[in-house]
């Protein structure tokens, strides 16, 4: 039957996407999974990928891992179940991701790019699922 998503996207600021993504497993793994859709949420404006400004995950009993969207897809980061992981890591100042080209921030937009961010899990059985907060900043490559 597959997971069932929740998806909610609200453009703030112009610039800015405040979006969530919950999910529910029956007894099955998401397998590269639309967490975010961009051209679902960005549609128009000029804007041609994101970077990640702040996320927050919640895990429970799942092991989740998010990508780039990609040809090739390219690892943002993995929170394991039952945990909490912010993202980018708090240690991390404004300035550092403003300035960060890090494929891990921001969107590397290489080839076969989407736009997207997907997730895939691992350990899943029915009942157990996963929240994704978020804040991105649209960008104009």
């Amino acid at each position: 039957m597959g997971w069932t998503a929740t998806t909610k996207s609200q453009i703030i600021g112009g610039d800015r996407v405040l979006h969530t993504w919950s999910g529910k497993a029956d007894a099955t793994d998401l397998a590269a999974a639309a967490i975010f859709d961009f051209s679902a949420v960005v549609a128009g404006g000029g804007y041609t990928k994101v970077r990640i400004e702040w996320m927050r995950i919640l895990t429970g009993g799942v092991y989740l891992e998010l990508f780039w969207d990609a040809t090739t897809d390219v690892h943002i980061c993995a929170c394991p179940p039952g945990v909490e992981k912010i993202y980018p890591p708090p240690a991390f100042e404004s300035r550092e991701i403003l300035s960060g080209a890090g494929n891990f921030i921001v969107d590397p937009a290489g080839t076969g790019f989407t736009g997207d961010i997907v997730g895939t899990t691992t350990g899943g059985a029915a009942g157990d699922g996963a929240t994704v907060d978020m804040v991105l900043r649209l960008l104009v490559a």
